[in-house]
């Protein structure tokens, strides 16, 4: 494949994914508040994040995470601190956990999601306990989003897959991926 096709392909699988983010990000602080009003949303940006950070190489996944600290603080929070913070342990336990298990299928993709969906909002509650103002933890909001997103995360990742598999961005860990349960 010529060099040209390769880099045209990544580039819009970058912008592909760069629409995505502000899709999801977007979808949970406007529309759905135009739509449902002030009931829970779902964090679909996060599927999106953890998904960049399995299954991209190291260092382009960590731009990813940067890109969402930036969109992140720029679209939904007044403390971009805590944000940082949060974001940053996060993708690091994330990493950290795929490295040490080796995990790629759909059913460890569940995993860490429904993991880090459980652990962002207690651990940008603990860094916001750092400042004088803590955040409040609202646990029926975060289960509410819990339980709202859980159900969306493997469809969701089966879209993702079809963005890659039809840009064909194959990368050595691309071809270990399965979709087994």
């Amino acid at each position: 494949m010529p060099v040209n096709k390769i880099l045209f392909k990544n580039v819009l699988s970058g912008v592909i994914f760069v629409f995505l983010t502000f899709l999801t990000i977007n979808l949970q602080t406007t529309v759905w508040f135009e739509l449902f009003g002030y009931f829970p949303t779902p964090n679909l940006w996060l599927p999106l994040m953890i998904y960049l950070l399995m299954y991209r190489p190291f260092p382009l996944n960590l731009m990813w995470v940067l890109f969402f600290f930036f969109i992140l603080c720029t679209e939904t929070t007044a403390m971009p601190f805590y944000l940082l913070l949060s974001l940053s342990s996060l993708s690091s336990l994330v990493l950290f956990t795929q490295k040490r298990f080796s995990l790629l299928t759909m059913s460890d993709f569940i995993l860490l999601t429904t993991s880090s969906l459980i652990c962002f909002p207690l651990i940008y509650y603990f860094f916001s306990l750092l400042h004088r103002s803590a955040t409040p933890l609202n646990i029926f909001d975060h289960l509410s989003t819990f339980f709202i997103t859980l159900p969306l995360i493997p469809p969701f990742l089966l879209v993702l897959q079809k963005i890659d598999s039809c840009l064909k961005t194959t990368e050595p860990h691309y071809e270990r991926f399965s979709t087994e349960l």
